[in-house]
């Protein structure tokens, strides 16, 4: 299959929307896991009335909806992840360590896929460790930071090989649906142990704190 002009600016502004999508997490005032449970739950209303409106068919089977819903908490966990990255750093750092999913899928999808591992992934995973070393060797202020988003690129290369084996037999938006809606029953599921541990005061933000 030849790339067309048009599939590399899809490319790119997919690109655009990922580095904006962690600016637009520290413009938002509640913190990761309560933007992660309302942009989950957003998203699976948004995606149910998109399909309903396109008439596009909900049916998956048993065995997929099980497997589907529960790569859904992976989902979760990586947002949690990433917008936490960008809270606790900034969104460069966030970024960054998201950027290692390449790595990550360089050796995931011949470990869960059984494919076979291709070099240039490795080498371009590589690059990217280059790339941390180089930045964080003059200035580590955010080790904490730099973990999360580290981990949130794990979590996107573990799901995208998921996705890779469902949307061979389930329509994108089916997949979409699902895992949104695990990512929220995650996120909620999460609520009471980040209450009690790691929420300001023990409290909830669920709505924009007020300015004092």
């Amino acid at each position: 299959m030849i790339a067309s002009t048009a599939d590399y600016f899809k490319l790119h502004f997919v690109v655009f929307l990922w580095g904006f999508t962690a600016i637009l997490g520290l413009l938002i005032s509640i913190p990761a896991v309560e933007m992660v449970l309302y942009r989950t739950l957003l998203a699976a209303i948004g995606l149910a009335a998109l399909m309903l409106f396109s008439k596009i068919s909900f049916k998956v089977s048993r065995s997929d909806l099980f497997k589907i819903f529960l790569t859904g908490f992976i989902v979760g966990i990586h947002w949690i992840a990433f917008f936490a990255s960008a809270k606790v750093s900034n969104a460069s750092v966030s970024l960054v360590g998201f950027a290692t999913g390449s790595l990550w899928t360089a050796f995931l999808e011949p470990l869960l896929g059984r494919k076979n591992i291709k070099g240039f992934e490795v080498i371009l995973g590589l690059v990217v460790v280059l790339g941390l070393y180089v930045i964080f060797s003059f200035d580590f202020r955010f080790p904490m930071g730099l973990a999360l988003g580290i981990a949130s690129g794990f979590t996107i290369a573990l799901f995208s090989v998921f996705n890779a084996r469902f949307v061979q037999r389930v329509h994108p938006y089916t997949i979409s649906l699902l895992e949104m809606l695990g990512a929220f029953v995650c996120t909620a599921a999460f609520l009471p142990i980040y209450k009690n541990t790691w929420a300001t005061n023990h409290e909830l933000q669920l709505v924009r704190s007020e300015e004092r």
